[in-house]
């Protein structure tokens, strides 16, 4: 995957994942599902508790099922760049006009495990 797709992917999350999270989009909700991240059941805009390495899975999934190239060819060094842009720092003004709060729910050693909870506010 070219640098560019992850700075693709970034902005996916930031302008249509989250905001379609927030507004239960069947397709954001399906990407979810694929990843094997089970979302609880709420009458309201979905918390999500997810590893890193599964939000990634699902944003690839959701990239492509909104039309958009995530082809990732070394699936390591494209979640490691991804990563660095997400994280350093994370933009957490974006994330809230998109409905969520971020927190640390679960530290790892390694990235790909630490987990994080989007809690709708």
């Amino acid at each position: 995957m070219p640098q560019d797709s992850e700075k693709q992917l970034f902005r996916h999350f930031i302008d249509t994942f989250l905001p379609k999270l927030h507004a239960k989009d069947a397709l954001v909700l399906s990407a979810l599902h694929r990843a094997d991240c089970p979302l609880p059941e709420s009458s309201g805009p979905p918390d999500l508790c997810i590893k890193l390495g599964t939000m990634f899975e699902a944003l690839c999934i959701s990239a492509q099922l909104h039309g958009l190239e995530a082809e990732v060819n070394d699936w390591g060094k494209s979640f490691k760049r991804f990563t660095k842009l997400l994280m350093d720092p994370w933009p957490l003004s974006a994330i809230a006009a998109a409905g969520y709060r971020v927190d640390l729910h679960h530290r790892s050693s390694s990235h790909v495990n630490c987990e994080y909870r989007f809690t709708a506010i």
